[in-house]
């Protein structure tokens, strides 16, 4: 007798945790899920769950709630809902976890039925700051403000901010929302932005205003001066201290973790130490690899430094190539000098006016080019270049995943390291875009 009352005991223990409350009226069966088709997917895919008992009953006013990885799935997501069935989008960045079906009735039962899903991250483009109209708007919400002529990006990697050059204003998008003006100036014909850690915002200029100019914000103060060159002398002058040193075309400018300053200088690239100016790569105009003092470049448009082994990624613009400097050596990394989009091995990929460049921490270069709409990649570790986000001749603003999405004459790069992060200057659309691994 008293092994039957254990064994009765704990058919009842199981009944109260199976259904909060037995009540037939009330809840005939649990909601079982028994499949996911498929098992595992990324954002904005749509996939089914299969199961029993999967549908509330409205008239009684019941409700269901469906979660992943234990985050509610907004009703929105939810596009066919029966007895037997859930059919819904995947949420971003919605993460692998159990799928649990819970029906809430009126009285507070709740059942549940769960499985595991796998969540496939994959690249989505978003826009991160600009309405897409043209126009000069503050705003604390990004998405509310508003561009006029975006001439380059950089990010601060001292808190993530990214700074955005215009023709007569430097603009902050704040790591934690909100679009700000840094300073005003006269309109010039600024060509690039540069921000360090703890070193200032660098500013460069072209043509008949051959220099480099800092906001100083060590003090709390935005302080506009000097840096580099001299106003109207554009005269490539290097090896020599910064005090003395010219330019002549200044194109891209880039800042190292060592706080080393690069900078592309016409068919040149240049190094900018505390004290010096010194030209580390390139001679007359024209296409050439080998030794930096001989290799040619026909107009360096961006450059980027790797930030595992030092080496420079160079975006040769009218030789429609990608090179690198690596120690005292300039190679071709990418594009057989023809102007045209064709992907595939580097040794016969082509390249069209690259334009905007960056690398990522995993051997991947990032590149824009002229006249296209694309972003494209050079994957180091297989040696192909493929398009990336985007597509080489269809203009557009969409958002969502890489291929679908779509850009309008896309320019300048920024990648932010520490987040994973790529950001685009979506010039045609006036805006500021993202793109993340999620």
């Amino acid at each position: 007798m008293h092994f039957k009352r254990i064994i009765l005991l704990m058919v009842i223990i199981i009944t109260i945790n199976s259904c909060v409350k037995v009540d037939d009226s009330v809840c005939p069966a649990c909601p079982t899920i028994t499949n996911i088709i498929p098992g595992s997917a990324s954002f904005d895919d749509t996939i089914q769950l299969i199961g029993n008992h999967l549908l509330p009953d409205l008239t009684k006013g019941d409700s269901l709630q469906l979660k992943i990885n234990n985050v509610p799935i907004p009703a929105s997501y939810i596009l066919k809902n029966t007895a037997t069935s859930i059919t819904l989008i995947v949420p971003k960045a919605i993460g692998s976890g159990k799928v649990s079906v819970d029906i809430n009735v009126k009285d507070g039962l709740v059942n549940h039925g769960d499985v595991n899903f796998t969540y496939n991250p994959k690249w989505i483009v978003s826009t991160l700051a600009g309405t897409g109209n043209h126009g000069y708007a503050d705003n604390s919400d990004p998405l509310s403000a508003m561009f006029k002529t975006i001439v380059d990006i950089t990010v601060d990697p001292s808190n993530n901010d990214l700074y955005v050059l215009e023709s007569d204003k430097v603009r902050k998008i704040s790591f934690n929302g909100g679009v700000s003006t840094v300073m005003t100036f006269t309109p010039t014909t600024e060509s690039a932005i540069a921000c360090g850690r703890d070193d200032g915002i660098f500013l460069t200029y072209k043509p008949n205003n051959c220099k480099i100019s800092m906001i100083d914000h060590s003090m709390g103060v935005n302080t506009f001066l000097d840096y580099a060159g001299q106003a109207g002398n554009c005269v490539d002058v290097s090896n020599v201290p910064i005090a003395n040193a010219g330019f002549s075309n200044l194109n891209d400018i880039v800042i190292d973790f060592n706080m080393n300053k690069y900078v592309a200088d016409g068919n040149s690239l240049k190094l900018i130490t505390n004290t010096n100016v010194y030209k580390i790569a390139g001679s007359t105009t024209g296409y050439s690899d080998g030794d930096y003092k001989t290799a040619q470049f026909s107009e360096i448009k961006s450059i980027d430094v790797d930030p595992k082994n030092g080496d420079i990624y160079i975006a040769d613009f009218l030789n429609h190539r990608i090179r690198k400097l690596s120690g005292n050596t300039v190679f071709t990394v990418a594009g057989i000098g023809y102007p045209t989009f064709i992907n595939g091995p580097v040794a016969t990929a082509s390249l069209s006016y690259p334009n905007g460049l960056a690398c990522d921490t995993a051997r991947n270069i990032y590149f824009t080019e002229g006249g296209h709409y694309a972003i494209r990649k050079i994957d180091l570790n297989n040696g192909v270049v493929s398009t990336f986000a985007g597509m080489h001749h269809d203009a557009g603003s969409m958002n969502g995943d890489a291929m679908m999405a779509r850009f309008n004459n896309p320019t300048k790069l920024a990648f932010n390291r520490a987040l994973n992060t790529l950001y685009i200057v979506d010039s045609s659309n006036y805006k500021i875009r993202q793109m993340k691994f999620e």
